[in-house]
């Protein structure tokens, strides 16, 4: 539980930081270019401690391709394999988690940490959706609920702006979508490759965002500064280690508990910062949507 707790103790400062550099009213490319450099620093760290290989033997192509045949077979990949698939999904993920921080950022910026921590969290909802659809994973009773609770969420927050479509809340939207495919990478890779992978799956990812944000600031052209590198790396420490700690907790504890525990404790914590250091005040629908929410996942740890 130890690990749960520290998991969602990071989750939430990452929201937090978001809203003091929105209110600051930081460089969000900068500081979310140096947050996956520093995690990615830091991921590569614990993949020399612990002496994973990082070699493999055969032509890229060839064993690309068997991955994929393995892929459409549904079968767990060999070493030598798994580090390929680790390599390509974590290049794809990158492009995920790229988009879902910006978006992040933006919604912090725009709504309070509290409604976007919601959101962020109710993306855990699109992976399930998503393995009935290509895995026929039939969620439980319970599951269906939950999904049924984070639909409301998503209506509801939106229904004071649905006079207009130009008014609707599409980076919410946008970062219940992103958020929700990031999740959806690490069901990919966890569904075909060894969990030993994983940190090379973390580095990947993380590796392939900081390109990713370095090219939005060179097209921007954007001079990183002092302030907005601190705020980046101040954000890439717990953004590693809730993923770290998340991960440890998976190991320990059933996935559906951990996962719901995550989401709903997570938005708890945000929304309670916001009131007290923000003075953040939530309209009826966006509190409904966050109770929602949380009932949402609620449903889905009773189903574990």
């Amino acid at each position: 539980m130890i690990s749960l707790f520290l998991a969602i103790a990071c989750s939430s400062t990452i929201a937090l930081i978001f809203k003091i550099t929105e209110t600051g009213k930081m460089n969000r490319y900068t500081i979310t270019c140096f947050n996956y450099l520093t995690a990615s620093a830091i991921s590569g760290l614990f993949i020399a401690l612990q002496g994973i290989p990082l070699n493999f033997q055969g032509n890229w192509f060839n064993l690309l391709k068997t991955v994929l045949v393995a892929v459409s077979d549904s079968t767990i990949l060999t070493e030598s394999h798994g580090f390929v698939w680790a390599v390509t999904s974590g290049g794809i993920a990158g492009i995920f988690f790229f988009c879902s921080f910006i978006f992040y950022q933006i919604s912090v910026k725009k709504y309070g940490a509290g409604i976007s921590g919601a959101f962020a969290k109710l993306g855990i909802f699109l992976p399930m959706i998503l393995s009935v659809v290509i895995w026929r994973e039939i969620p439980s009773r319970f599951q269906w609920i939950g999904m049924g609770f984070a639909g409301f969420a998503l209506l509801a927050v939106n229904i004071p702006s649905m006079k207009s479509l130009k008014s609707l809340r599409f980076s919410l939207l946008a970062l219940f979508f992103w958020g929700g495919m990031a999740e959806f990478s690490n069901k990919i890779f966890q569904k075909y490759a060894s969990f030993d992978f994983k940190p090379l799956f973390l580095l990947t990812t993380f590796c392939s965002a900081f390109v990713y944000s370095v090219a939005v600031l060179v097209y921007r052209r954007d001079i990183p500064i002092f302030r907005d590198i601190i705020m980046g790396i101040a954000v890439g420490i717990p953004n590693l280690f809730s993923s770290f700690f998340l991960i440890d907790a998976l190991a320990r504890l059933p996935a559906a508990a951990v996962f719901s525990l995550f989401g709903a404790g997570t938005i708890v914590i945000i929304n309670i910062a916001g009131m007290v250091f923000w003075k953040e005040k939530l309209n009826i629908w966006e509190l409904v949507s966050i109770i929602m929410t949380v009932i949402g996942i609620i449903f889905v740890a009773l189903s574990g």
